[in-house]
């Protein structure tokens, strides 16, 4: 556990790992999990990507060592190294928020779209409609969706996002 100062304060370190510790805890394990086959330290791997040393970054995200924390430029730097392989702790910040995070992928076909732009956005309020007509019409009609159809709606919300969030990255 923590070591307190004589004071009986807690560092600027300890503090970090136990208040944020789901994040530092998620981004400490993602680490860990992002090793090319033939690597054998995910840590190691990550260290390198950044220019770090790795027994510095364990130290830093190991959840039981409370005398050194990452500076938010090695926090940001691990983020961005580990890319996709990030999202867990990357949702944990989010969460602290109150917020969900949505993976956006830079590629039509993975959400669906036509591949030019202008169809892209032509497609959507159609794609929209086509989505949730059923889910809309049971809804206006004053009735309750069944289990089956709550998942439906939300698979198909979720679908509707990820498209949105494509055509975001199109104009951002």
């Amino acid at each position: 556990m923590a070591k307190s100062r004589e004071d009986g304060a807690l560092s600027h370190s300890e503090r970090l790992k136990i208040e944020y510790a789901p994040v530092v805890r998620a981004l400490y394990v993602c680490m860990q999990r992002f090793c090319t086959p033939g690597i054998e330290s995910g840590v190691a791997e990550v260290a390198e990507l950044i220019g770090r040393n790795e027994g510095t970054l364990r130290n830093q995200f190991g959840p039981s060592k409370y005398d050194h924390a990452p500076t938010v430029h090695a926090f940001l730097q691990v983020i961005e190294a580990l890319g996709p392989g990030a999202r867990q702790a990357v949702a944990e910040i989010a969460d602290l928020a109150e917020c969900v995070t949505i993976p956006r992928s830079p590629r039509a076909a993975h959400v669906g779209a036509p591949a030019g732009v202008g169809e892209a956005f032509s497609a959507f309020p159609p794609m929209v409609e086509r989505s949730l007509r059923a889910t809309i019409a049971r809804l206006q009609a004053g009735k309750t969706l069944s289990v089956t159809e709550r998942t439906e709606a939300r698979d198909a919300l979720f679908d509707l996002v990820a498209y949105a969030t494509y055509l975001i990255s199109r104009v951002r």
